[in-house]
């Protein structure tokens, strides 16, 4: 389970009209938590999750995905958006992480 802490709408951030879509893909980048990654990845279904160094890297992905979600470091805010590979761009939404918990147990939990 991931908490957000906030969400820019796809219409906040562009006004391209999103393309079609079939596969997706996970990427983190460095500085980004490898646990956030890995609940996305698990939640979507995605095997695997990219490590890049760049954003700009997004775009040699396009072999294997036509979107990738990002998660990312900005600042003190973990992020993650959804980006078209080719040509690459922002599809959003923006989601602002919180935090992330395995289900089944308590948010509380100290552990």
């Amino acid at each position: 389970m991931i908490w957000l802490k906030g969400v820019s709408l796809r219409r906040e951030l562009t006004k391209r009209r999103a393309p079609f879509a079939r596969t997706l893909g996970i990427a983190r980048m460095p500085n980004a938590s490898e646990e956030f990654a890995q609940a996305f990845s698990s939640g979507f279904g995605v095997n695997e999750v990219k490590e890049i160094e760049k954003s700009e890297e997004l775009s040699e992905l396009v072999d294997y995905y036509d979107v990738v979600l990002l998660v990312q470091r900005r600042g003190v805010e973990t992020v993650a958006s959804f980006y078209y590979t080719h040509p690459t761009f922002e599809l959003g939404p923006r989601m602002y992480l919180g935090g992330v918990k395995k289900i089944g147990t308590s948010p509380y939990d100290n552990d």
